[in-house]
């Protein structure tokens, strides 16, 4: 077994992420502090209109030299509710594809202008959006559209106040994600026999401060046979195949596939929608421990941020019936085309999105936006309280604050 730093994990996870975040505003602190208002009022009314979760964001161009601000798209709330979809948190709706080529765009054709980039989030960014921002930025620095700290990333709630005072759990997904940054090599695998080898961090796991599904490597002649045949016609390609058993449809098996770089992403995107769609079921973005085999062995961020929202099981395939040579060659060859950002490995894209803010060289700067931790959003008090009138009434439709393990 490799050697754990227990004690060290141990009190990493004692210190709160927002901490390590930034005070100082690029441009205009009141400028930026004033738009933090108003996304929190756009989030409000999300909630008391029965649209959406308490959490609003924006995106924005802005030019420190010329003091010009563009905000890009519009100011958009949590939408997973609406679309079933475990992480359609309000920062990935604010990054939709169209966002994403005009400012892709848009920097190309001012190149050398120095414009950068700045997302306004009511709440702290949970580990799929960090990872989503991560990545766009890793993107445009890739292609000299800005550099290192050029995406900014402002937030008015701490994880801490998420969870007081709406119930969301995303600190205990970030927990995860922080305890991966302690692994040797971030090897995602050694994950739970980190966690299983420390009281500490076993009791954690178990009280849910710390959430993750199972992740597991499986021997290639001992998955299911149609995973077998799934995963030899795309053996060099990255491929993903999901058996859900879902407590709504009975016995019914569902089963979903997809192949290419988003193979994990696709296929759970494709589950949701099958379950909300074709069978009615309302909270469609958990899969109930749904097991997801893939060929996949360096998981990118990314990927695995949805897994966790999704509730699902990651079970990395090894290919043991094939010579270490040809493992090694497929190996590589599906984790290239696997990477989430071109030039850098999922690996190096996990220490990223894993380590705590505003580390050297990294690819966004993330500001704290929080005054006095014991201050209160709106937006969650109105949807505490919307909560607590269904609670009374017998529904629970809205409840989406994350799942316990």
């Amino acid at each position: 077994m490799p050697h754990f730093h227990h004690t060290q994990a141990v009190t990493h996870l004692a210190q709160s992420r927002h901490e390590s975040a930034d005070n100082r505003f690029p441009l205009s602190e009141d400028f930026w502090r004033k738009c933090l208002e108003d996304t929190e009022q756009f989030a409000l009314q999300t909630v008391l209109s029965g649209k959406g979760g308490p959490f609003g964001a924006q995106l924005w161009l802005f030019n420190e030299h010329s003091k010009e601000t563009i905000l890009v798209g519009s100011t958009d709330s949590n939408a997973v509710v609406s679309k079933g979809i475990a992480s359609a948190h309000a920062e990935a709706e604010n990054l939709s594809s169209r966002n994403k080529s005009f400012i892709e765009d848009f920097l190309t054709e001012r190149k050398g202008n120095d414009w950068q980039i700045m997302q306004i989030s009511t709440g702290e960014s949970c580990p799929s959006c960090r990872s989503k921002q991560t990545n766009f930025a890793n993107y445009l620095i890739s292609k000299h559209l800005l550099r290192p700290g050029q995406f900014h990333v402002v937030f008015k709630s701490s994880y801490e106040q998420t969870e007081r005072d709406a119930g969301f759990l995303d600190k205990s997904y970030d927990q995860t994600f922080r305890l991966i940054s302690q692994l040797p090599h971030t090897e995602l695998k050694l994950l739970f026999d980190f966690i299983n080898s420390n009281s500490e961090l076993k009791a954690q796991y178990d009280s849910g401060k710390i959430i993750s599904g199972l992740v597991d490597s499986r021997k290639f002649e001992y998955i299911p046979k149609d995973v077998k045949h799934f995963l030899r016609r795309n053996m060099n390609k990255p491929a993903a195949m999901i058996i859900c058993h879902h407590p709504e449809l009975q016995k019914e098996v569902l089963i979903e596939q997809a192949v290419g770089k988003t193979a994990i992403i696709s296929a759970l995107d494709h589950l949701s929608k099958k379950l909300r769609n074709q069978y009615n079921v309302f909270a469609s973005w958990d899969t109930h421990r749904a097991d997801i085999y893939t060929n996949i062995t360096d998981i990118g961020p990314l990927a695995y941020a949805e897994i966790l929202w999704a509730n699902a099981n990651l079970l990395i395939v090894e290919r043991h019936d094939l010579s270490h040579k040809q493992r090694n060659c497929l190996s590589n060859l599906v984790n290239e085309q696997a990477r989430e950002v071109s030039n850098l490995t999922n690996k190096e894209l996990m220490t990223q999105v894993s380590l705590d803010y505003n580390f050297a060289n990294a690819p966004l700067h993330v500001i704290s936006a929080v005054d006095d931790i014991n201050d209160q959003s709106s937006a969650h008090l109105a949807w505490q309280d919307k909560l607590s009138k269904e609670k009374q009434k017998g529904k629970t439709s809205s409840n989406y604050n994350g799942i316990m393990q």
